[in-house]
C-alpha cells in the first residue's frame, strides 16, 4: 500500500444537488443544473475565467521514475496553482501515446466488464483483435485484487497521465471548483475518483459524448449527461471540444444570470 491515502486526504467532498434543473432550458437543463449547483451561474464575473489542465508528455517527463504518488501530486499542484491563480472552471485532459491497452483494463476492471466488450477492433483482422482481447483479460484478472488500491492499480498500469488527471479532479472537487472533462483517458480517471469519493462525479461534467467501447462504458457508469451529443469521434480533440461547449456553457450561464 502506498503512504498517500487518497481515501483518507478526500473523504469529505461537498456533496451537490443536481436535480434543480430548469425543463425550460429542455436538453440543456443538465448544463444548468450544473451551473447553478456548483456555483457557476451565480459568480460575479461577467466571464468565466476558465484553465486547461492539460497532461502532456513534458509534465510526464518532470517525473521521477515513473512515480504514481508523484503523478498523483503533479495534477494537485496543477489545480491549486489554476484556482489560486483565480480559475472558475477547469477543463481537464491528456495528449496520451500509450498504446498498452490500460484504459481498457482499468475500465473492465473498475465496471467488472470482460474484454471483448472493453477492446475496441479499430478494423484489426479477427487473430489480432482475439491477441488483445486475452492480453486484456489477463490483465484485468491480475488485477482484480487491487480495486481498493488505486495507486497500485495505476502502477500495475503505467497509467501516468491518468494518475496526474485523478489528482486534478480529486483537488478540484475538495476545492469546490467544476471540471469539464475531454477524452477517454479523463473520464477513466474521473471513474476512479468516484470510486475514491462518490460525490466527485458531481463536480465533473464530460464535454462530449464518447464513442469508443472504453468510453461509452465510463461515461455509462459516470451517469452525467454531456455538454453536448454530436456522436462523432471528437472525443480526444481538446481543442474541438472546447470550441464546441465553451459557448454552449457561457450561454446558458447568461440566461440563469437574466
Amino acid at each position: 500500500m502506498s503512504d498517500l491515502d487518497l481515501y483518507a486526504k478526500f473523504s469529505d467532498l461537498e456533496t451537490l444537488d443536481l436535480s434543480t434543473g430548469d425543463t425550460a432550458f429542455g436538453k440543456l437543463a443538465p448544463v444548468a443544473s450544473w451551473l447553478t449547483a456548483t456555483g457557476l451561474a451565480k459568480s460575479e464575473n461577467e466571464e468565466l475565467k476558465r484553465e486547461l489542465i492539460l497532461i502532456d508528455e513534458q509534465a510526464l517527463a518532470s517525473i521521477e521514475d515513473n512515480s504514481i504518488e508523484a503523478a498523483i501530486e503533479l495534477g494537485i499542484e496543477k489545480v491549486d496553482r489554476a484556482i489560486d491563480s483565480g480559475s472558475e472552471l477547469l477543463i481537464v485532459t491528456s495528449t496520451r501515446t500509450q498504446t498498452h491497452y490500460d484504459l481498457e483494463i482499468l475500465v473492465g476492471a473498475l465496471t467488472r466488464t470482460d474484454a471483448a466488450t472493453v477492446a475496441a477492433r479499430h478494423g484489426l483482422d479477427d487473430q489480432t483483435w482475439m491477441e488483445i482481447v486475452v492480453e486484456i483479460r489477463d490483465q484485468i484478472f491480475a488485477n482484480r485484487d487491487h480495486l481498493a488500491d488505486p495507486i497500485a492499480l495505476l502502477a500495475n498500469t503505467k497509467s501516468l497521465d491518468v494518475a496526474s488527471m485523478l489528482g486534478a479532479i480529486l483537488q478540484s472537487a475538495n476545492r469546490k471548483t467544476p471540471v469539464v472533462l475531454i477524452g477517454d483517458a479523463a473520464h477513466c480517471a474521473a471513474l476512479l475518483a468516484t470510486r475514491i469519493s462518490h460525490p466527485c462525479r458531481e463536480w465533473v461534467m464530460p464535454a462530449l459524448d464518447l464513442t469508443s467501447p472504453v468510453g461509452v462504458l465510463t461515461q455509462r457508469h459516470l451517469n452525467r449527461t454531456p455538454i453536448l451529443e454530436l456522436g462523432m469521434t471528437l472525443e480526444n480533440d481538446s481543442t474541438t471540444a472546447i470550441a464546441l461547449t465553451t459557448p454552449i456553457i457561457d450561454v446558458v450561464r447568461s440566461l440563469l444570470r437574466s
